[in-house]
């Protein structure tokens, strides 16, 4: 358990007249367990998933079942590499930083993250299609999303293979026994930069550069200057941790060096997303268990 947690995102789901709302469901695959489910209010229909809402509600989920090995994604630009850009996100340097892999399903592959999308459609179908129709507020809303994962957790039997007609927790109570745990007011001492350095130095960028004599590694606001002499060209780009600096070379000629520059990007604040200056994000739902808040009056389809 809790070796591989899958995240997902349910979109344009409506509270009112003008609220819409993302629903993030966390899910363990191999205990059928949800994790943590979480509402987040969204600009507007069709409205992108935030890296900084998908780290809340990991943070959340940390602090209900510690950290696992892998956290599983789809292909959210959010949470993913640039198109065109190689260079791990900013999201995967956080997992990284936690010592957590971060994994990506499968373009096309729709069993990858198959057991997750079942469990948004059992939220859906048992807590959240007749709520949003109700006059609730937001915090109502969680409120009443929190009980229904309580249910399916703890209360309810699951199909799901392994669980044999028990509740998740029930049939796997190694669950409630995260090997990590974490407590989201101390993520500094669970941070490590090492682990970061340790992940880029070996991978290889090549870059073509630009006709200003630039390249970018990580986004627009990753711009190196080799120079106006190597337009048109294209350079290696390694990742020096002795220094923390990254190093530009022909392609295939080690050892010579082009150009060398210290890392943007990389600090521990930009990576943990806040500054050190500053406490770091908290959760704002309880951790798993939640006591009942007011009874639920259907059956929920089987996890």
């Amino acid at each position: 358990m809790h070796e591989r947690w899958i995240i997902d995102f349910k979109i344009d789901l409506r509270l009112g007249s003008n609220l819409y709302l993302h629903l993030h469901t966390v899910r363990d695959p191999v205990g059928a367990a949800f994790i943590a489910a979480v509402l987040h209010p969204a600009e507007g229909p069709r409205s992108k998933v935030h890296e900084a809402q998908v780290r809340q509600t990991l943070r959340l989920a940390f602090a209900a079942g510690g950290f696992p090995e892998e956290v599983q994604t789809d292909g959210e630009g959010a949470l993913n590499s640039q198109p065109g850009d190689n260079f791990p996100s900013p999201f995967t340097l956080w997992l990284i930083a936690l010592g957590i892999r971060h994994l990506r399903s499968r373009p096309g592959v729709p069993t990858d993250d198959a057991e997750v999308e079942r469990a948004h459609r059992t939220l859906y179908d048992y807590c959240l299609i007749d709520a949003l129709a109700q006059p609730l507020s937001l915090p109502e809303l969680r409120a009443r999303l929190q009980q229904a994962v309580e249910v399916l957790n703890y209360h309810y039997p699951s199909r799901a293979h392994g669980c044999h007609g028990r509740p998740p927790f029930t049939a796997h109570p190694e669950l409630q026994q995260p090997p990590r745990p974490f407590d989201p007011h101390f993520e500094l001492a669970r941070f490590d930069l090492q682990r970061v350095d340790a992940y880029l130095a070996p991978l290889c960028f090549e870059r073509k550069v630009g006709k200003m004599g630039q390249i970018t590694l990580g986004g627009k606001a990753g711009r190196y200057t080799v120079g106006r002499d190597y337009v048109g060209q294209v350079v290696s780009v390694h990742f020096d941790p002795a220094d923390r600096c990254f190093v530009a070379a022909p392609p295939d000629q080690t050892g010579h060096e082009i150009r060398h520059w210290p890392a943007k990007l990389l600090s521990t604040d930009d990576i943990l997303g806040f500054s050190l200056e500053t406490p770091p994000p908290c959760p704002q739902q309880l951790p798993l268990p939640l006591p009942f808040q007011q009874p639920m009056v259907k059956e929920p389809a089987l996890a």
